[in-house]
């Protein structure tokens, strides 16, 4: 894992960048190309998201939920 806690499968770190809201709120960013899919944890209670690679629906609804 990255020292950074962004983390790629099947890519090197370098180029796949986290989303700003993935930075924000999510750590022990994957990404795993062969699925097509991202997923982080949350920072606050450690859930893990995983979502359709491109996306950040998921993880916003999420942070907005525990927020709440």
């Amino acid at each position: 894992m990255a020292s950074d806690n962004n983390t790629d499968t099947n890519l090197s770190s370098k180029s796949v960048k986290p989303p700003e809201v993935v930075k924000f709120a999510f750590k022990e960013f994957i990404v795993d190309s062969k699925e097509n899919k991202w997923k982080a944890k949350c920072t606050t209670c450690n859930e893990s998201i995983t979502e359709t690679r491109g996306t950040t629906t998921g993880f916003a609804r999420y942070v907005f939920a525990i927020s709440s």
